[in-house]
């Protein structure tokens, strides 16, 4: 569309301009009453969607039963054999206690298995999965502090109360 004024040079409005201002009021605040109507729906989506990834973080506690079942743990160790490997299998009942079985490699000590027994604690006023577990084979105790990811389906540990021995790895559901 085109305009001039006073024997001004041409200007040009848009279409779209001139098309809303030629428009019938009632029509122009259809308009824009559905230009706020699409930008509430997206904020609404976009809340929806805020909710739904924070909500399944907090939705609930994870417990000791949930950890029921066979898991294998991996550590890096440092102790008194000299730093080394050790691959721990163990099976949890539901509240948290099991027995054990270690294969571990170190420089000193070469290769060596071992048997015991688990007990996993989480700290239930956290609900978050933090906690601890203590491994015992015959008279050494291994002090862990724990993470349970919130698919209770793997977990940290690390040792970070032994003065001598040093460990830290994962545990996997198998």
């Amino acid at each position: 569309m085109k305009t001039t004024q006073n024997n001004a040079a041409p200007t040009y409005r848009s279409l779209k301009t001139a098309s809303l201002l030629s428009r019938h009021p009632a029509e122009k605040t259809r308009i824009f009453s559905r230009q706020h109507l699409r930008l509430a729906f997206l904020a609404l989506l976009t809340l929806g969607t805020f909710v739904s990834l924070v909500i399944p973080a907090a939705a609930g506690a994870i417990t000791v039963s949930q950890l029921a079942g066979s898991w294998q743990a991996t550590l890096v160790i440092d102790g008194g054999c000299g730093q080394g490997t050790k691959v721990v299998v163990f099976k949890l009942n539901s509240t948290g206690a099991g027995s054990a079985a270690a294969l571990y490699h170190t420089p000193a000590c070469g290769n060596n298995s071992l048997a015991g027994t688990i007990q996993i604690t989480l700290d239930n006023s956290m609900g978050n999965g933090s906690g601890t577990a203590q491994l015992t084979f015959g008279s050494t105790v291994f002090h862990f502090n724990i993470q349970v990811a919130p698919n209770a389906q793997i977990f940290n540990l690390v040792d970070v109360t032994d003065s001598v021995n040093y460990e830290e790895g994962s545990a996997i559901r198998q």
